[in-house]
């Protein structure tokens, strides 16, 4: 069934649904039901010539770094975090058993084509808009090309696609778009003991609209430095709202949507320590990107890990330096800030059904929910190509430039 009518028919249901008893949950239990690639471009594109750090000049490939997705009207939404030449990093591709670049099409503005570090894309529960965010890792003033690294987007959608993307928060600063206002609050909502005035460094990944208006912008770390910092599973968020006006400067007196936050700002709303599974988990880990389960009325969250690297630069290319998890949490305990469930597949050892963390040999980076029992998840693996010969494929992998790998996850 389509999800647009399941939605619908949710809302019918919701009063229905209110009554069952608290104590039904969603399903903690899930297999990977398929596992894959997706060619995000043709094999082969590169950057123009660039010194190196020995002066030569050598072409740069471009790589498939994946980290956003979301599923609308049979169509997944993808990001790249790293810019693609002559495009957008914003593309739609049909959901399907063809993944194949020639099927992508790119879409968005020239403020999309600008940004930097485009981290996550969520949609509004129902359905009629469109969020991306940048990680908001940097930041000089000196240098206002760093502008592009503070942006969050939205977009109403419409059946084809077709739509502009607007800046919250729209700032111009020498030409460079951002929203710096959206980076104070945020800072400003992650302060500490340690940071009064908030931390000089922290990134975003993960994003997520949830009912009653409510964005939510999770944070995977903070510290005083992109070299000197830690992994965090954070969430911060507030309410927004949407108005309409006529843009007097045009002949026609259009009418225009105009987005902005409302109430008191943001503030932190959930935290998780997950050193509880040291010995279980890979650690440390932080968010990596979340997503809004409405048939489940649940949070699902991504973490994951990446050893030997700072801020995403790469000290050494390992695939087995990567992985990730995927966890469950109910609204009900997301708003009395109670740990998420670990989703556990099960697994045959020595003819006893024994339960283990789920785990992903690639960097888990974005979720979108497909139905009641199905997500898909995309990986970002940065620059990592992986190996030839898999021998264990838990945590071994093997991808060429253009590819990104995914996983459909079925829970029962």
């Amino acid at each position: 069934m389509n999800r647009h009518l399941i939605f619908k028919g949710l809302l019918i249901l919701s009063f229905f649904t209110a009554l069952q008893s608290c104590s039904e949950r969603a399903s903690t239990t899930a297999y990977v039901l398929k596992e894959g690639y997706i060619d995000c471009f043709p094999e082969g594109l590169s950057y123009s010539s660039t010194k190196n750090a020995k002066g030569s000049k050598k072409p740069r490939p471009v790589t498939a770094e994946i980290s956003g997705v979301a599923y609308y009207h049979n169509r997944l939404i993808l990001l790249n975090d790293k810019p693609i030449p002559g495009t957008t990093p914003l593309m739609t591709i049909p959901y399907d058993k063809a993944f194949i670049h020639q099927r992508i099409k790119h879409i968005g503005n020239e403020n999309v084509r600008k940004a930097r570090k485009l981290e996550d894309v969520t949609l509004s529960p129902d359905l009629k808009y469109m969020f991306m965010i940048t990680a908001f890792n940097r930041i000089n003033n000196k240098n206002f090309k760093r502008d592009s690294y503070n942006m969050l987007f939205y977009r109403k959608l419409q059946d084809d696609l077709k739509g502009y993307d607007e800046v919250v928060d729209l700032t111009l600063r020498e030409g460079y778009v951002s929203s710096l206002p959206l980076r104070k609050k945020i800072k400003k909502a992650l302060k500490s003991k340690i940071y009064p005035d908030g931390p000089p460094y922290f990134k975003v990944e993960a994003i997520a609209a949830i009912p009653g208006n409510r964005l939510l912008i999770g944070i995977r770390a903070m510290g005083k430095s992109y070299k000197k910092f830690n992994y965090t599973i954070t969430i911060i968020g507030a309410t927004y709202a949407l108005y309409t006006e006529k843009e007097k400067k045009k002949p026609r007196k259009e009418w225009k949507e105009h987005f902005h936050f409302t109430g008191s700002g943001f503030k932190v709303l959930y935290r998780f320590n997950p050193y509880k599974y040291e010995g279980l988990l890979e650690l440390p880990i932080g968010l990596s990107s979340m997503e809004y389960d409405f048939f489940n009325d649940r949070l699902l969250l991504l973490t994951s890990y990446e050893n030997n690297a700072i801020d995403g630069d790469l000290k050494v290319e390992s695939d087995e330096d990567v992985g990730g998890y995927l966890w469950s949490l109910p609204m009900q305990d997301f708003e009395l800030n109670l740990p998420p469930e670990l989703v556990m597949e099960e697994v045959e050892q020595g003819g006893i059904t024994k339960k283990r963390p789920l785990h992903f040999a690639h960097k888990a980076e974005g979720i979108t929910v497909l139905d009641p029992s199905t997500v898909f998840i995309i990986h970002d693996d940065d620059r990592r190509m992986g190996r030839a010969k898999i021998t264990n494929p838990r945590t071994q992998f093997s991808r060429k430039h253009n590819q990104a790998a995914y996983s459909i996850v079925r829970f029962y």
